[in-house]
């Protein structure tokens, strides 16, 4: 053999070992047992802190032999700026392996989604163990031959309704049991107290969440469950009762503050934490939002979103559920992560770093709804359930442009009706032209 033979061989068979070191380090390789290792695994989630989700990831990396593996977790601050990475990390084959969806709107990201069959997670367990809404919206039937074969689209840990903090010098729970009682507190505090505004809502730009505080109210209508089937006069009902907490010639006049926080940047939690409003309206995890200003810890207490009556109407629910991308080269680790997800103890490492989420297991209700969502704060979990309530999603269409146009409808004070029937029209087009590619070059505008 010659010389120039033997430096062939050589420069290949270095070119070969780089090659199955590069596949090793991509993929995984395994170990005697047969388990694969998996080097790298890539998470998003949105609206959770990163390091909070890395403390509940190191109990799983503990039992389950994947100690070895980085989970690279990257959080997005809103589902906008999300979507947006998300297809652009698909199209370039970087997406990654586990990533999160919202209830309330059907993405076309499930297109993406693989499905947990029933040797995974069994959906009959899954539906005993969830609250029934679960697996209303998580438990789909795909055809198999003749037969039909059920399998989840993902797993829910916790979730989240409105609640009302208040001032407990001046309310009290049960004064905030129904709409009409919410009523009368604000007309009693506005004859007492002339110069405040009672709760803080009543608009869109200022109040802080109030996308979804007017989707309660939407809600609150009967057999409602998304833009595409609110009938003209309960979206009058809604829009109107909401809308009556900013009229001037109202009892709460929310508006005659509008100016002044839309100019300065404020909104309705800078008013409560000044003691110019004895209420506002949020989800447990509003409570970081006040605690950053400096609310006094004696005086706030939350009660659950009140109903016209107990059983008229749904309350809102907000959940994110954790899916597989189907590309992914690491499904193994991605089904035990969601097995141990979907576990008692997994739930309860996820929920104790995040404890403004109410448990999605019937199980864990008892205990963990005592909670403190904050340990500064008397504010507790079950402030935001009631069991004679019943949870519903709202299909918002395309969820990250009706939480950002809803807020201009509702700032509108004569003609939000209108404003929100040309949302809606615009909101059904885009949704359709996302999901089935009907229409694609026409505008929705």
């Amino acid at each position: 053999m010659n010389k120039n033979k033997i430096i062939l061989i050589i420069i290949l068979a270095i070119i070969f070992l780089l090659i199955g070191i590069l596949v090793i380090n991509m993929k995984g390789t395994e170990n005697s047992s047969g388990k694969k290792i998996v080097r790298a695994y890539k998470i998003w989630i949105v609206g959770d802190d990163t390091s909070k989700f890395e403390t509940f990831l190191a109990d799983f990396k503990k039992t389950s032999g994947y100690s070895s593996t980085q989970f690279l977790v990257e959080s997005f601050p809103n589902f906008e700026d999300y979507y947006y990475s998300l297809a652009s990390a698909m199209t370039r084959g970087e997406a990654p392996d586990m990533f999160v969806l919202n209830n309330n709107e059907k993405s076309l990201f499930e297109e993406q989604v693989l499905g947990i069959g029933p040797s995974i997670i069994t959906p009959s367990n899954f539906r005993k163990n969830f609250k029934r809404i679960f697996g209303d919206e998580l438990i789909v039937t795909t055809k198999d031959g003749d037969k039909g074969v059920e399998f989840l689209k993902g797993i829910p840990i916790g979730y989240e309704t409105l609640g009302i903090y208040y001032n407990r010098k001046y309310i009290v729970s049960k004064d905030l049991t129904s709409l009409s009682s919410l009523s009368n507190v604000v007309s009693k505090l506005k004859k007492k107290n002339p110069s405040v505004i009672p709760i803080g809502m009543g608009n869109g730009t200022t109040v802080y969440g109030s996308n979804d505080i007017i989707t309660q109210f939407f809600l609150l209508e009967d057999g409602v469950t998304g833009i595409n089937n609110l009938s003209s006069n309960q979206l009058k009902s809604a829009l109107s009762t909401y809308m009556m907490y900013g009229g001037k010639y109202g009892d709460n006049n929310y508006n005659s503050s509008f100016d002044s926080l839309k100019y300065s940047g404020k909104n309705n939690l800078d008013l409560f934490t000044e003691g110019k409003t004895f209420m506002v309206v949020g989800y447990p995890r509003l409570l970081n939002e006040i605690e950053k200003r400096g609310y006094s810890k004696a005086y706030l207490e939350a009660s659950v979103f009140p109903h016209y009556s107990p059983t008229k109407g749904k309350s809102l629910i907000n959940y994110n559920y954790f899916v597989l991308n189907k590309d992914s080269a690491n499904k193994e680790l991605g089904f035990e992560l969601l097995q141990y997800m979907s576990s008692e103890k997994g739930a309860k490492e996820y929920l104790s770093v995040f404890p403004y989420y109410l448990p999605s297991q019937i199980s864990l209700e008892r205990d963990l709804l005592e909670n403190k969502v904050s340990e500064r704060f008397n504010v507790l979990l079950k402030d935001f359930y009631k069991f004679e309530h019943e949870l519903g999603s709202f299909d918002k269409g395309v969820a990250s442009i009706y939480n950002k146009d809803i807020k201009r409808v509702l700032d509108d004070s004569t003609n939000y009706i209108s404003q929100y029937e040309s949302l809606s029209k615009k909101l059904l087009c885009k949704k359709e032209k996302f999901l089935t590619l009907k229409n694609p070059s026409v505008s929705c505008e």
